[in-house]
């Protein structure tokens, strides 16, 4: 029952993420999910302010929760806050947005994706093991390792799964190829499910999701 309202809290940030995301200042894209995007279907102030509203409503629910004492909602406020500002999608997005003098590396595209998407998944493992108690610090250091990895995955699957990634310059399928993609991919997959092979026994038990996860967002088709 804590993690609820961290779960919350999430989709929040993550609903807001997307409309500012679609902005024409940011992404300009006129579609979401096959639907007009917020921007296009109520205009673009209206979007700036849904997406504000969607982020001070996350951090009200973790800071009003009935469920979480005050330590730990403290906690998550502050790794929420910390995962969404310059350390994670903010300064991914500024990263994503600022002109390139130079051709993209893998090094620097993948940065943009542990910041812009990798970060927001290690806050989900981040702010459940806030809300757990008694978790060994080895086994933290495990979870905070396969969220990273599996972040990364996501994104570079999205990637494969975009085919007008292709002409995108500054996106990896362009810089080092689809099969190389397909590699990386597989390799961080692997050794986010090694992660979890690493947690204490109590711990391994519980990670069945976690490995069906992995799988899902290596394997998906959309």
């Amino acid at each position: 029952e804590k993690v609820d309202d961290a779960a919350v809290a999430v989709e929040l940030i993550h609903a807001y993420s997307l409309i500012h995301d679609d902005l024409p200042a940011m992404d300009d894209d006129d579609e979401r999910r096959g639907q007009p995007s917020c921007h296009k279907q109520y205009g673009e102030a209206l979007a700036i302010l849904a997406g504000d509203a969607m982020q001070a409503m996350a951090f009200e629910v973790l800071a009003c929760s009935d469920r979480l004492d005050a330590a730990q909602s403290v906690a998550l406020v502050a790794i929420l806050a910390r995962r969404i500002g310059t350390e994670g999608m903010a300064g991914g997005q500024a990263l994503d947005t600022a002109p390139n003098t130079a051709p993209p590396t893998q090094e620097h595209i993948e940065l943009i994706h542990r910041l812009k998407t990798g970060a927001l998944m290690e806050a989900c493992v981040q702010m459940a093991l806030a809300c757990a108690d008694d978790v060994k610090d080895a086994d933290r250091r495990a979870l905070e390792s396969y969220a990273g990895k599996i972040g990364l995955c996501f994104q570079i699957k999205d990637d494969l799964l975009d085919g007008s990634q292709e002409s995108d310059a500054a996106a990896l399928p362009a810089v080092i190829g689809r099969e190389a993609c397909r590699q990386r991919l597989a390799e961080l997959s692997e050794q986010s499910l090694q992660c979890l092979e690493s947690l204490s026994d109590k711990a391994a038990d519980k990670a069945d999701r976690l490995r069906t996860l992995t799988r899902y967002i290596a394997e998906r088709n959309d």
